[in-house]
């Protein structure tokens, strides 16, 4: 695991990605709570990964096997890994949701925007007070035009977060840029900490 997240650091992605597969293989049936803990982890950090390579389908898949390996883990450890894996397959919908707007697709919007509400519900469940998690979900409201509910919980994210959080959300606003992302970048920026 150690030499995968080493590689991706180094930015040799495609040895990254090899080398967590080899953790999967190695040890993903293993039972001890720290061999799952490292599949988790290298599960995580290869959809990661594979966000960076723009390779959005794949990492999606490997968030849902995180997912679904460790959903009913009772272990704190392994209930993070699952949060972080259902916060990001969220912003991978609201971006899905993002593009089918851009589109003209608006069944394929709602669908989406109401799947990456889902996601980020549940996993705000497990980490109530993450602030990207927490910015996301305020996005997916003011996306769904719920705009009290999105300064909500942009304020609490901004709060938690701090400046980092507050530009992230502009950055956010700029992938597949709506008309809207204009006043939602006005709400971020009117957010005081």
């Amino acid at each position: 695991y150690n030499k995968g997240f080493r590689l991706g650091q180094l930015n040799r992605s495609e040895e990254a990605i090899a080398v967590y597969d080899e953790v999967v293989k190695r040890y993903g049936e293993a039972s001890e709570l720290t061999l799952r803990e490292t599949v988790a982890n290298a599960l995580y950090d290869k959809g990661l990964t594979l966000e960076e390579l723009n390779r959005s389908e794949e990492a999606i898949a490997v968030y849902d096997e995180v997912v679904k390996r460790y959903g009913e883990s009772s272990e704190l450890s392994l209930r993070e890994t699952v949060a972080g894996s259902l916060g990001n397959l969220g912003f991978e919908m609201l971006i899905c949701a993002k593009e089918a707007i851009l589109n003209n697709f608006r069944d394929l919007s709602i669908e989406k925007l109401s799947k990456a509400f889902d996601m980020l519900s549940k996993a705000l469940t497990i980490l109530p007070n993450d602030p990207v998690i927490l910015g996301n979900y305020g996005y997916v409201y003011f996306l769904l035009g719920n705009k009290e509910k999105a300064c909500e919980y942009l304020e609490k994210a901004i709060r938690l977060g701090g400046e980092e959080t507050r530009q992230a959300e502009l950055k956010d606003a700029d992938i597949d840029s709506l008309p809207v992302d204009k006043e939602f970048k006005e709400l971020v920026l009117s957010i005081k900490v």
